[in-house]
């Protein structure tokens, strides 16, 4: 953000914005000045692709991702903050005790692609974790997608529409 007070608008101006994942943390979340570095380095990218310039003889090491987690947290009261939840209590810890499910809906489309097609029948037995439904087949190969499973033992019960029904003890 500081070079652009340096540079020409519309300049590319820093090669190692190259290295952005295009995440929003820094625009959403981290930036003190509220401030859109996330906007400034996707069009700093196209700039750099356009000109044909790019991060020449980056430095290799396999380690380097765990080198920069410590770097890449941020701060809880910073997000308490940000997400206007300073204002109420926060009496913590969060309790992760699992809450038990007798009957579950598990829908057909949890994610980018096609609805998945259910591998499963009413009255069938499904373990946790057993496929219960997979993308469709289109020209002879799967569909973007992925396969859903089950996320309790129990009998399926109901297919309607696009959710099936299991239910534990029947």
């Amino acid at each position: 953000m500081r070079s652009l007070e340096f540079n020409l608008i519309g300049e590319a101006n820093v090669i190692g914005t190259q290295f952005c994942c295009e995440c929003n943390l820094c625009s959403l979340y981290s930036c003190p000045e509220d401030l859109d570095p996330k906007d400034v380095c996707s069009q700093n990218k196209r700039r750099l692709a356009a000109d044909r310039r790019r991060w020449e003889n980056p430095p290799f090491n396999p380690k380097r991702p765990e080198l920069h987690m410590a770097n890449r947290k941020a701060p809880m009261p910073r997000l308490l903050t940000k997400l206007g939840l300073r204002q109420f209590r926060n009496v913590g810890p969060l309790n992760d005790t699992l809450l038990a499910a007798d009957r579950v809906g598990v829908k057909l489309k949890q994610h980018v692609g096609a609805p998945c097609e259910p591998l499963v029948a009413v009255g069938q037995r499904v373990t946790k974790g057993q496929p219960i439904a997979r993308p469709p087949m289109q020209s002879g190969k799967p569909a973007l997608g992925a396969p859903v499973h089950a996320s309790i033992d129990g009998a399926i019960t109901a297919i309607e529409g696009s959710v099936v029904w299991i239910e534990n003890g029947v």
